[in-house]
């Protein structure tokens, strides 16, 4: 998470497939992604993002102009969960 805030230019896509990734795990790596203005593709699938997390992801998106693929494959997102993220993202 500190490496995607202090905008490493390394860091154009982040792979974080099948990592175990929950809402509360998210907590610590979305606030990175509001700042980040070099990472362009983020892969989260296989993971255990709900509702909550995508809401969390969405949230940290709307201020980031730069990431133009993201992968949320295969985890536990409802219609709600994703009518939110269409609704949050179409801010940016």
């Amino acid at each position: 998470a500190d490496a995607l805030q202090s905008g490493d230019s390394r860091f154009v896509r982040l792979n974080l497939w099948n990592a175990d990734l929950t809402a509360s795990r998210l907590a610590v790596l979305v606030p990175a992604l509001s700042v980040n203005h070099v990472l362009q593709s983020l892969h989260l699938a296989w993971n255990s993002i709900d509702d909550e997390g995508i809401h969390l992801i969405a949230s940290s998106l709307q201020a980031n102009s730069t990431l133009t693929a993201l992968n949320l494959s295969s985890n536990i997102i409802t219609d709600r969960g994703a009518s939110d993220l269409a609704l949050l993202l179409n801010v940016n």
